[in-house]
């Protein structure tokens, strides 16, 4: 009776152990499957992120030259056209220049028709071997390009005064609205250092600048549907 029970023991425990086994293995065969198994799953995620609207274009206004203000034209939320005429200066120096440097590029031209006329005449005249020099005709030939060449300088510098005055002028660049003025009438400007005359902005289309941090530059998709909301004034 006692050999049977122990034998009966020993098949009990034998078949215990036996399916504590396969449950193991089973288990760790399971775990494995699961540790290596790649599954391909839709990643969604929301970033917060600060941002800014701002016109598309807006320009600084400055003098190119310097002058004191004659008239200013707008002031803060006037709307404008391009090329609308924005302020005027006053720079009697660039015009007393520029009426000196057009005299100067008539005298020149005037030496240039008389230097031309010498040269032609002297031309024909040495037709006839003997009449003219060879030396004289080579003198009058260098004369009139001297003079030709004065007149093309004196003409730039007339030019260049020219475009000067038109910076007298100050137009709008764009169609938009003026958002800051910080000048009057009588006011030096277009010194170094001096602040805009005033600012111009278009405000009709904006621009949204986002602030992304460096870690999502290059993981944000190029279709990326981006929503914003901005506080109530």
């Amino acid at each position: 009776m006692s050999k049977l029970f122990m034998m009966l023991l020993m098949v009990i425990s034998a078949c215990l152990f036996s399916c504590s086994r396969e449950n193991e293995e089973a288990r760790i065969k399971e775990d494995i499957k699961n540790a290596f198994t790649l599954r391909k799953t839709e990643v969604n995620k929301t970033l917060n992120l600060p941002a800014e609207l701002l016109p598309y274009e807006r320009a600084e206004i400055n003098a190119r030259i310097e002058g004191y203000l004659r008239s200013v034209s707008v002031d803060i939320g006037d709307v404008v056209r391009k090329d609308e005429i924005l302020a005027l200066l006053d720079a009697p120096e660039i015009i007393a220049r520029f009426a000196e440097a057009n005299a100067r590029s008539l005298e020149a031209e005037a030496r240039l028709n008389a230097s031309l006329d010498h040269y032609n005449r002297i031309t024909t005249a040495a037709k006839q071997q003997g009449v003219v020099a060879e030396a004289e005709l080579i003198s009058t030939r260098n004369h009139m390009l001297a003079d030709s060449a004065a007149l093309l300088s004196a003409r730039s510098t007339a030019e260049a005064y020219q475009q000067l005055q038109a910076y007298l002028t100050i137009r709008a660049p764009f169609n938009g609205i003026i958002t800051s003025r910080s000048v009057d009438p009588g006011d030096l400007v277009g010194s170094a250092g001096k602040i805009p005359l005033m600012t111009i902005e278009r405000p009709e289309i904006l621009r949204l600048r986002i602030f992304v941090p460096e870690s999502y530059v290059n993981n944000v998709p190029a279709d990326v549907m981006i929503t914003f909301t901005t506080e109530s004034v």
